[in-house]
């Protein structure tokens, strides 16, 4: 633990060797610093083992630009996309326990959004493999990055489509091509007089949840809600 203390602390100048630079925005910085992931614990301790210098500093601050404009290894850990030499953006799987790092950005900005399927590219046997080890037991379970509600017992009717809700629309810079309201009403459209669920998110805040609520039982003849 010394060794993820002193990489943690401590101020050192900027024109430092080549080393790791992990670049915080937020309230991430200090939960890195109280060692609350193992992802950076290990990480640290790999690259201190390897004789690199470590050092945390808070994104777009002085430091953390100046570092950017290095040779330096940087990983950054919140905001928003931004590509740049040996840079990668850093951020939770939802699968416990598993992290992914990606050139781009995270979640709607990553790079996985270019990508295309190729099942010839997916080795079957580990993939279910996986699936009965991890994703499996998450499924099985109810396992969530956030508390969901008690599951049904009784095996669910086959649906024609699922509608996974989240408050997309507060975001103050557009990352979605449909609204929550025009995918249902587009999804009543073309599944008429068939079984579609709605799911809202676990974390959906009670005007939203009402909203939405209310325009499935206008637009759609057989709703089932979550």
């Amino acid at each position: 633990m010394n060794m993820l203390r002193n990489a943690f602390s401590g101020r050192r100048p900027a024109t430092d060797p080549r080393g790791l630079v992990i670049h915080a925005y937020g309230t991430w910085m200090r939960s890195i610093q109280e060692e609350k992931f193992d992802f950076f614990n290990k990480l640290v301790r790999y690259a201190t083992l390897q004789g690199v210098t470590t050092r945390i500093v808070a994104a777009e601050g002085q430091t953390s630009r100046l570092l950017l404009d290095q040779d330096h290894i940087n990983i950054v850990v919140g905001g928003q996309s931004d590509y740049g030499k040996n840079r990668l953006h850093a951020m939770p799987s939802y699968i416990w326990g598993f992290w992914y790092l990606d050139e781009v950005g995270v979640h709607w900005n990553s790079s996985l959004r270019f990508a295309r399927f190729n099942e010839e590219e997916i080795d079957a046997e580990k993939a279910e493999y996986f699936f009965n080890g991890v994703s499996g037991y998450m499924l099985r379970e109810n396992v969530s990055k956030v508390p969901q509600e008690v599951r049904m017992k009784n095996p669910m009717q086959e649906a024609a489509a699922v509608i996974y809700c989240q408050e997309i629309e507060v975001y103050p810079d557009r990352s979605h091509f449909l609204t929550t309201d025009q995918m249902i009403q587009i999804t009543a459209k073309t599944c008429k007089d068939e079984v579609i669920y709605v799911k809202p998110h676990p974390q959906q805040s009670k005007a939203v949840r009402k909203h939405i609520l209310a325009l499935s039982e206008k637009s759609l003849d057989r709703t089932v809600m979550n």
